[in-house]
């Protein structure tokens, strides 16, 4: 997988990437920010609190679709 310079730069700063690869939802964060909830959070919470972020995220993300990749 290829990362664009715009996925690069959402990522330098925290933010997290949303792609659907062969129909399985896949979010992209920096393996320091994981590691920083993991290690503070049980799995559910993180899971939880990482799912509302997306979603308030998304729904003022006017280049959502662009950082999606449809399903093969």
């Amino acid at each position: 997988m290829k990362l664009t310079d715009t996925e690069k730069q959402a990522l330098s700063k925290g933010e997290t990437i949303q792609i659907t690869e062969d129909g399985i939802h896949v979010v992209i964060m920096r393996a320091d920010l994981y590691e920083q909830y993991r290690s503070v959070l049980p799995s559910e919470v993180v899971t939880q609190l990482v799912d509302k972020s997306l979603n308030e995220y998304d729904n003022d993300d006017p280049l959502l679709e662009g950082y999606q990749r449809p399903s093969a």
